[in-house]
């Protein structure tokens, strides 16, 4: 496969290029396995479909983190001499010390292959590194910095009909939710940073007063202030959101139990 690539037509690298990466994707972990399916990321589609061709790759991103990081671990555990010797507890420790070097290295290489990679594929790979670096606890402040970041660059508005610009602002749409549920998780952690509370909040309201006909951002609204901890700010909301006659029924039913949460029986069943 790896000279059929090599010696294939325009026309048919891709096709070569794709198979060499579902191959691949079924050996077991060695360092030039992992090199060799970086560089043929760029290759899984045709230039001339930018849109469906950022499609393909990170879809094959998401899979070769998953299968790397366990991977990683798995040749990591395999190093582990006599692991039947070991007590549960010391085998857990050494498991769950594999698994989070096995996150760690591969993270690790995520930022190095964002800083090689063209175009809009570095921001995905920039998202696989942020949400290892957050369940791993480590680099919060760059995770959070990175995910603003991509929030606050331009959305794109692509042209009526223009199928290619849509599946690109779709994409796009994708990689803010990841960065905005990176930074609701920030957000709700025990002892996190009060000015991220506040300008995630002051991101969310700004969000609901410049769409105020989407009703996506009243949910994010609803869950950040659920993490947050915030009754009385919760019902406010809502208050505010069901006084009109046609509101959303869901959020009648939302303060309705939030009432009843706190031993407000009347006014729920009212």
């Amino acid at each position: 496969l790896r000279a059929r690539l090599g010696a294939a037509p325009d026309a048919y690298r891709t096709h070569y290029a794709r198979r060499l990466f579902e191959v691949l994707m079924g050996r077991p972990w060695a360092p030039e396995i992992e090199d060799e399916l970086f560089a043929l990321l760029p290759k899984l589609a045709g230039p001339d479909e930018p849109a469906d061709g950022l499609v393909a790759r990170v879809a094959a991103l998401h899979r070769l983190t998953d299968l790397m990081v366990e991977r990683r671990y798995e040749a990591r555990m395999k190093g582990v001499e006599r692991p039947d010797r070991l007590t549960r507890p010391e085998l857990q420790k050494k498991q769950e010390e594999s698994r989070r070097a096995a996150r760690e290295g591969f993270a690790d290489r995520l930022r190095k292959e964002a800083a090689k990679q063209p175009g809009p594929f570095t921001e995905w790979l920039k998202a696989e590194r942020v949400w290892l670096d957050v369940t791993l606890d480590r680099d919060l402040p760059a995770a959070a910095a990175d995910s603003w970041a991509v929030l606050a660059a331009p959305e794109p508005k692509p042209a009526p009909g223009d199928e290619s610009a849509a599946v690109a602002a779709r994409m796009d749409e994708l990689l803010r939710a990841r960065a905005l549920a990176v930074l609701q998780n920030l957000a709700a952690r025990k002892g996190a940073d009060p000015a991220l509370i506040d300008r995630l909040v002051k991101f969310v309201d700004a969000q609901i007063a410049a769409h105020p006909d989407a009703p996506r951002w009243r949910g994010e609204k609803y869950k950040l202030l659920i993490a947050l901890d915030r009754p009385k700010e919760l019902e406010a909301e809502l208050v505010r959101w069901t006084a009109a006659a046609d509101a959303d029924s869901r959020w009648r039913v939302a303060l309705g139990y939030l009432f009843a949460e706190q031993g407000k029986v009347a006014d729920a069943i009212g």
